[in-house]
């Protein structure tokens, strides 16, 4: 699969889980379909980090569309939306792959997994952690699978739905190293309108 692919069924396994989220909350098996969605996101994170020649330009571009897709969410009951968190994440890679010591490396993924719990980020620490696990173990499925589980089962506990995202390291198996089309921007500015319509739907249903 392409990064292109990949980043439709990542969108796809997202709006399956938000679709949950508004208009059926009772109905679990939407929310566990969606604990593929975010490894696939941070799986994105990790391979744009690899490829892209411009890491602070990258870095700027969520960033910008994280403040500008927030906007929003002003006007509704969310966290600080996912792109807060991709951003975050993007900077601990840029941490861990830096020529600092290990105790400034340390310290500075530290610090941005403190940022990401007092903002509240959507997925907050669990997610910047993730992301880097990601990268670490980019490499190794089998150990980026097992360091997943590890992590969701410490931050969530045994009987916890996700428990899951262990299983997405199968599907980035199938990764050929293709970008595919680029459509990068239709991705960004997806996520915010999906988020309000199945907001505005789920005052009807």
């Amino acid at each position: 699969m392409s990064t292109y692919m990949i980043k439709w069924l990542a969108v796809l396994l997202m709006v399956v889980d938000h679709v949950g989220y508004f208009l059926f909350p009772d109905q679990i098996v939407f929310r566990m379909i969606g604990r593929l969605s975010f490894p696939l996101f941070a799986f994105l994170i990790a391979n744009g980090y690899h490829y892209t020649k411009d890491k602070k330009k990258y870095l700027l571009r969520l960033f910008v569309f994280a403040n500008i897709i927030q906007l929003p969410s002003l006007f509704m009951s969310l966290p600080f939306n996912i792109f807060y968190t991709l951003s975050f994440g993007l900077v601990c890679i840029m941490i861990y792959e830096s020529k600092n010591s290990d105790v400034q490396k340390i310290l500075g993924v530290i610090g941005m997994i403190l940022i990401a719990y007092v903002v509240k980020a959507d997925y907050g620490v669990y997610g910047v952690i993730l992301i880097l696990l990601v990268h670490i173990f980019k490499e190794n499925y089998k150990l980026m699978s097992l360091s997943i589980l590890a992590l969701s089962m410490a931050y969530y506990g045994f009987n916890h739905i996700q428990l899951i995202a262990a299983l997405t390291p199968g599907i980035m198996y199938f990764y050929n190293n293709q970008k595919g089309k680029n459509m990068k921007y239709f991705f960004y500015l997806f996520y915010p309108v999906h988020m309000v319509f199945l907001d505005w739907l789920s005052q009807y249903i």
